[in-house]
This record gives C-alpha cells, structure tokens and sequence, in this order.
C-alpha cells in the first residue's frame, strides 16, 4: 500500500477514536452529569478567547520546555517521562469512558482503568520498541475527546488557528520543530506517527520527494488537534460531525499533496485547520441551504 494511504488510516482511525469517545462521554455526562468531575478536567470557562489563549499559553510553555531541555541535553529522560505519564493517563481515562459507557460503576471502571493503564505503561517500559503508532493513536484520540468535549468550537478555532501559525514559524523560521522531530525520533519516541518501508531513517533534509520516500512522520499534535474540530461537532449536529470528518480527511491530502509539490519538511496544521475552519463555513452553508429547501417544500 502506498505509504500516503497507510498514513491515511492511521490518521482516520485515529480521528474516529477520538469520536467515538467523545461520543461516549458525552452520553455519560447526559445520563451522570456527576461523572464529569471524575473522567474530564476542570479549564477555565471564562469565554472561548480566553480558553483558546490559554491552551495555546500552555502548548507554548510545553514547547519553549521542550527546547531548553533538548539544549541542556536531558530530552530523553524528561519526555520520555512525559510520554509514559501520557500513556497512563490516557489508557486509563479511554478505558474508564469506556467501562462507564456500558453501565459499570465508577469505582470499578476506574479500578479497571488505572490498572489497563498500568499495564500499557508497563510494556511500553519493557518495550520501548513495539508499537509506538498505537500509543501516539490512542493518546492523541484520549486528549483530543476530552478537550474537544470540555471546549466550545470558538475556542478551538482560536486555538487551533494559532497552532498553525506557530506551526509555520517553528518549521519554516526558526526550524526548532525540526529538532524536536529529530529529539522525538531518535529517541524513539511515540510523539510522530511513522509509515515507511522497512526499517528507514527519517529524513529532515530540506528536499524530500514524497513520490519516492520510503518513510513518512506526522506529529501527534497534528491529529490531537483535528480530532478537536471533529469531536466538538458531536455537540451540535450529526450533519456537523460529517462535515467536519470529511474535510479533516481533505485537510490530510491537501497536506500530502503539498509535500509533494514542496518536495521538504512541511507543516501540517495549516493546511488541516485550515480545511476545518472551511469545513465549518460550508455546514452553516449547507444547513442555510438545507433549510431555505425545507420551507419552499412545505
């Protein structure tokens, strides 16, 4: 299969879980509104501006970290702790979403939950090797429901349009996310997801043909934050929800398809937001439509 296509799926998966999760967390909240407090965490509320400016205060708090600590040399011990505390908290919310969903008791699904996410921290340190793409999957998918839940789609339009622009400058300015890349792979970290042909060294080379590669990376924030827009949709309408998946998927091809075009390292939320916040347009768009044929049918 073509190496676009196998990083398709991984990304479409992914963005599914994440719905699917979304979608049982909030059937739970309908039922037990007293869940809430115990699976999703308490953000501010105080309007979508300030809930978008402060997620992005924290991811750049999180990156400028990630920089002085890569420079200091210690990246590979503190994220990589960071990675462990993220497959255990994330396995362990998943499976209490999970377990909740079908009727089990908070005391036991969460008894359940942490020791499910006791056992993938476990073979993650047993073995560091296998299966980095299903933990990058699940823990973007994890996080991408909760927020996704927790925040209203006017904060994450802001938030989301920020990382993009972050995005660009961090690859195409400063090339610290190149680093990162490097830091992240090299260390065999389960932060980039990674297709390729046998066993392939990344290559962050200016020139890439991605007609010819034999290996292509796509960072784990790139699909938290698409899962944002499409978990969020879950709260307005089915109609949203499908919009939003559709041009989450556009959003990925027009990204290969500009890689392929660019021929280097490009990065990838600008043109996936930007396909979402065009997907949000064209549903209101479409509902308009939808309507004004409604009323000229009846």
């Amino acid at each position: 299969m073509d190496l676009r296509m196998q990083l398709f799926f991984i990304y479409a998966y992914t963005i599914v879980l994440s719905a699917m999760l979304g979608a049982m967390l909030i059937s739970i909240i309908i039922v037990a509104p007293q869940i809430w407090s115990d699976v999703v965490p308490e953000v501010s509320t105080s309007g979508p501006i300030e809930d978008g400016l402060l997620i992005f205060a924290y991811m750049m708090i999180g990156a400028i970290g990630f920089i002085i600590i890569n420079k200091l040399g210690f990246v590979k011990y503190a994220i990589r702790a960071v990675e462990l505390l993220s497959i255990f908290g994330c396995f362990s919310v998943a499976s209490i979403i999970v377990l909740q969903y079908i009727g089990m008791s908070d005391f036991e699904s969460s008894m359940i939950g942490y020791f499910t996410g006791l056992v993938f921290l476990a073979r993650r340190v047993l073995m560091p090797m296998e299966m980095n793409n299903m933990y990058g999957m699940v823990v973007s998918a994890v996080i991408g429901a909760l927020f996704g839940i927790m925040l209203s789609m006017e904060a994450i339009i802001i938030f989301g349009a920020l990382m993009a622009i972050y995005d660009i400058v961090a690859v195409f300015i400063t090339k610290h996310m190149i680093d990162i890349a490097k830091a992240v792979v090299s260390n065999n970290l389960s932060m980039i997801i990674t297709v390729s042909n046998g066993n392939v060294k990344p290559d962050f080379s200016e020139k890439k043909d991605i007609r010819t590669t034999k290996r292509l990376d796509l960072g784990t924030g790139d699909l938290f934050i698409a899962s944002l827009f499409v978990v969020c949709s879950l709260k307005f309408s089915l109609l949203m929800f499908l919009v939003m998946l559709a041009f989450s998927f556009i959003g990925f091809f027009a990204t290969m398809r500009l890689l392929e075009t660019l021929r280097r390292p490009i990065p990838a939320l600008p043109t996936i937001v930007g396909s979402l916040l065009i997907g949000y347009i064209f549903y209101f768009g479409l509902s308009m439509a939808i309507n004004a044929v409604r009323i000229l049918a009846f």
